[in-house]
């Protein structure tokens, strides 16, 4: 069955896709709170697909019908008709709409719905708050949606930042700040827009603009980061009974600040050996050995971890993640910070010995290539993401049999270290 002739011909729905791509990119907000002279997105010109003369000749009337219905269109929700004449042959010259005009932001607003006027009711009573911050109206204009997307906290946002302008670089926590309703977690979840508020409003001189988080780019303070140890009791200063019936397990574990662990230096007290894991319960029930120090990775952060560590070239470098794809990209991040880390346990004659413990891996990487990787460690990831072995192959470490474990790490220093694979 073919299809009808005006199949393809432009609707009244083209008008409403060319509202919303306008409302999208935020320049309906934007500009409903800017003059004529300001605006750079209205009017707004919709191209109408339509007949050409000799489809007018053969179908005037489904042309007549399309043309009365983009007018009838046009004339509910108060957008405009260009249109232009046409041959129709014996029929005479007849007027055919091409193009629809969205004139005014209303006009498009109307086009969206109530949903749509109901936002730009929330964004005009946000414009009403920041009154008298030239600063913050003009982030707001920027970001429209996401000013609307934080309303409810919009009032406390200003109120941090009329704060933070009183006192540059306050030297505080986030939780600190004396405006009633602020919590860290109201920041974290606004910081971007946060962010550019306090960009916006405070002088070059209270902005460090090379650092890497909120808190050191805008002077607050922030609870040092803690990571999860286990070694000898002495090295991670906890006291130990006497009693040989309550000495408990040869390894301790504990969480030190990361300041703490940068000061440590290994060889001064016996460790020449860092093993990092993937996972927790690695860390805590690793193979206790008096010259190693075992550090949890908690997945993607070991290498921001490692890379805070001055004395990494001091100390044999071991990982033993998870094998799959995540497991080998966050080896291959690893090594781009100690490029001498070992791999424990992480190759395909371990993986294939543990095959009744395979699961999916819900959400594996698909890059091409991880940077990092030994030419077989880059092989083992190619035949993980191309389903090689079946769908989404994992093998998680806590699987593998602890004897093998035991072995694997008994073993002495390489003769070599391996070497990344240059792609």
């Amino acid at each position: 069955m073919s299809k009808p002739i005006t199949a393809s011909w432009g609707t009244a729905a083209a008008v409403k896709a060319a509202a919303q791509t306008a409302w999208d990119a935020g320049h309906v907000l934007r500009e409903l709170h800017q003059s004529p002279q300001e605006r750079t997105h209205f009017p707004r010109r919709v191209r109408l697909s339509g007949p050409k003369s000799a489809d007018v000749a053969q179908h005037l009337f489904e042309v007549s019908t399309w043309a009365r219905g983009l007018r009838t269109a046009a004339s509910t929700q108060g957008w405009r008709l260009e249109t232009r004449t046409m041959s129709a042959g014996a029929l005479g010259r007849q007027t055919v709409p091409v193009y629809a005009w969205l004139d005014t932001p209303p006009i498009a607003l109307g086009v969206l719905g109530r949903a749509a006027a109901t936002q730009a009711d929330t964004f005009a009573r946000c414009l009403q708050q920041a009154e008298g911050s030239p600063s913050a109206n003009e982030v707001a204009l920027a970001r429209p949606h996401s000013v609307v997307a934080a309303a409810a906290d919009w009032p406390l946002l200003l109120a941090i930042v009329d704060w933070v302008a009183k006192h540059p670089r306050p030297g505080v926590h986030i939780r600190q700040v004396p405006v009633g309703g602020v919590h860290t977690k109201l920041v974290a979840q606004h910081e971007a827009l946060l962010s550019r508020l306090l960009d916006a409003r405070l002088p070059d001189t209270a902005i460090d603009p090379d650092a890497g988080t909120f808190t050191g780019r805008f002077g607050f303070t922030a609870p040092d980061r803690h990571v999860l140890l286990a070694g000898r009791w002495e090295v991670l200063g906890l006291p130990r009974s006497t009693d040989r019936d309550q000495a408990g397990p040869s390894t301790a574990v504990a969480f030190w600040p990361l300041t703490a662990l940068q000061a440590l230096d290994p060889p001064a007290v016996g460790i020449d050996t860092l093993l990092v894991t993937e996972n927790k319960l690695s860390a805590e029930t690793a193979p206790h050995h008096p010259a190693q120090l075992v550090l949890w990775g908690s997945g993607n952060e070991a290498s921001s971890v490692l890379a805070a560590l001055p004395w990494l070239h001091k100390v044999r470098v071991r990982y033993w993640g998870d094998v799959d794809t995540h497991g080998l990209a966050i080896l291959g991040r690893v090594r781009q910070v100690a490029p001498h880390v070992e791999p424990v346990l992480m190759d395909l004659a371990t993986l294939h010995a543990h095959q009744e413990h395979w699961v999916v891996e819900t959400t594996p990487t698909r890059s091409e290539q991880l940077p990092g990787l030994t030419a077989a460690e880059a092989e083992l990831y190619r035949l993980l993401r191309d389903n090689v072995f079946g769908d989404r192959v994992r093998l998680e470490q806590e699987f593998i049999r602890f004897d093998r474990v035991v072995t694997a790490l008994a073993t002495g220093p390489p003769l070599s270290r391996p070497v990344p694979d240059r792609p």
